[in-house]
């Protein structure tokens, strides 16, 4: 959902770049952890001006959530996105093979698109209010060589 509230705002509405992406890992071994990348190309001139707009969406996000258009959008890119990796044999056994690492249950992922029907804004706006800290990034530029 970031990421798309992302490419509208830097991409179409403040025309400073071309793609924008917004994207959630974890690891549960050796450490517990979690990390929220966001990415972006742009005129180096332009840098400060975008990322206020990124923080700027982000707490829009914590403190409105989001709109039933939009929590419907994340629910079908996630059954989309499911049934691309159970038709992709690579995607399927990948899955598969991160939830048998992460000690999780394997059976659970076939059970994926139930769980995503389940999604609603009160469930994204307390992920967005609990994983995006702001006050706990790193901010990295880079600079085309002079």
């Amino acid at each position: 959902m970031l990421d798309t509230r992302l490419r509208e705002t830097l991409r179409e509405a403040l025309s400073g770049t071309y793609g924008v992406s917004a994207s959630p890992s974890y690891t549960k071994f050796p450490v517990e952890r979690y990390a929220f990348s966001i990415s972006w190309g742009c005129d180096p001139k332009r840098t400060e001006e975008l990322a206020k707009a990124v923080f700027a969406e982000i707490a829009a996000l914590q403190t409105n959530g989001p709109d039933e258009k939009q929590v419907n959008d994340v629910r079908e890119a996630f059954l989309r996105d499911f049934e691309n990796q159970l038709e992709t044999e690579r995607l399927r056994v990948g899955a598969v093979y991160q939830r048998y690492l992460n000690g999780e249950d394997v059976n659970g992922w076939f059970r994926l698109p139930e769980e995503y029907k389940k999604i609603d804004a009160a469930m994204i706006h307390e992920a967005a209010r609990q994983y995006l800290k702001v006050d706990n990034y790193v901010q990295v530029t880079l600079l085309p060589e002079k």
